[in-house]
């Protein structure tokens, strides 16, 4: 009974995923892209872009949920097993369709577009934007003076989500260490202490201990 729920979840997971995955594929193909979306400072990633869309939006119960119902009609069916296999095939025929870029468009926009949205400000102003995404860094929206979207950062936005931006620090650059002077093989005789050892390379050192020369 076990195995059968472990198989269930597991199966229904994986099955889940494929159609999630063409439909937000979709979505950064013909949506993302076409409004050059960027997220702190870079272009958007698919990974952190399914977290954000389907788990830290709280959906991931749901994609739970639904993984466990897809998963015992596709493993092991009560009845017309058959046909839900086949609804299935015919789901991701439909879901391939939204890689083309216009219909990509359509459902980005229903997903994320929100136009005239009030967006309240800390310092108490009030702006009306159309809402392009939300993102880790904040609110992009269409900016009419710019050819590009335009961000309202979290810290900024009354009520507003803490920002995830990863940034990676810039390392400090290593203090180069002076060169120390180098005596030779005469200096040292003189002064009469021991030579420095010579560097020898790799063929140099097998040659010495093969042969002893």
């Amino acid at each position: 009974m076990v195995w059968r729920l472990i198989t269930i979840l597991f199966f229904g997971c994986l099955f889940t995923l494929i159609p999630v995955a063409g439909i937000l594929g979709a979505v950064m193909n013909g949506y993302i892209r076409y409004y050059e979306l960027r997220d702190c400072g870079r272009p958007v990633f698919f990974n952190p872009f399914f977290y954000d869309t389907i788990f830290h939006a709280g959906y991931g119960w749901i994609f739970l949920g639904v993984s466990f119902v897809v998963g015992i009609f596709m493993i092991f069916p009560p009845f017309f097993g058959n046909f839900f296999r086949l609804m299935y095939v015919m789901s991701i025929l439909v879901v391939s369709l939204g890689f083309i870029p216009s219909v990509g468009l359509k459902v980005g926009e229903k997903m994320f577009y929100r136009p005239d949205t009030p967006i309240a400000l800390t310092n108490g102003e009030i702006h009306r934007v159309d809402v392009l995404y939300k993102g880790r860094e904040g609110i992009h929206f269409k900016d009419a003076t710019k050819g590009y979207p335009s961000t309202f950062i979290w810290a900024i936005v009354q009520n507003g989500e803490q920002q995830r931006c990863y940034r990676e620090v810039e390392s400090q650059p290593k203090k180069s260490q002076p060169k120390q002077p180098q005596i030779t093989k005469e200096e040292a005789e003189a002064l009469g202490i021991q030579p420095p050892k010579e560097k020898k390379g790799f063929l140099e050192v097998l040659q010495q201990k093969l042969f002893g020369e």
